[in-house]
């Protein structure tokens, strides 16, 4: 069975919200540690990569790195829109 992007959505909402209960800590950060978080590694890494590829003229490699990083940023985007639809 295929984990949906609908199912990780809800198991970090349930972790969140049991965690907010328990007070063991804010929602929002839960939210961030879980989703937000690794994304923004993410991306860093990609930009720094990208920077480098940059600087060696690797243009191939370049337009590739991009469009990651594009798709990185559309994730990130969605699950704020998430986050501010929860809020």
């Amino acid at each position: 069975m295929a984990v949906t992007r609908e199912d990780n959505v809800y198991m970090v909402k349930s972790r969140c919200w049991w965690a907010h209960i328990r007070g063991a800590k804010p929602i929002l950060r839960c939210l961030q540690e879980y989703m937000v978080g690794p994304r923004r590694a993410s991306w860093r890494i990609v930009s720094s990569i990208e920077q480098k590829e940059e600087t060696r003229g690797n243009v191939e490699h370049v337009s590739t790195i991009k469009e990651y990083r594009s798709k990185i940023e559309n994730e990130l985007a969605s699950i704020f829109d998430d986050i501010l639809d929860l809020a």
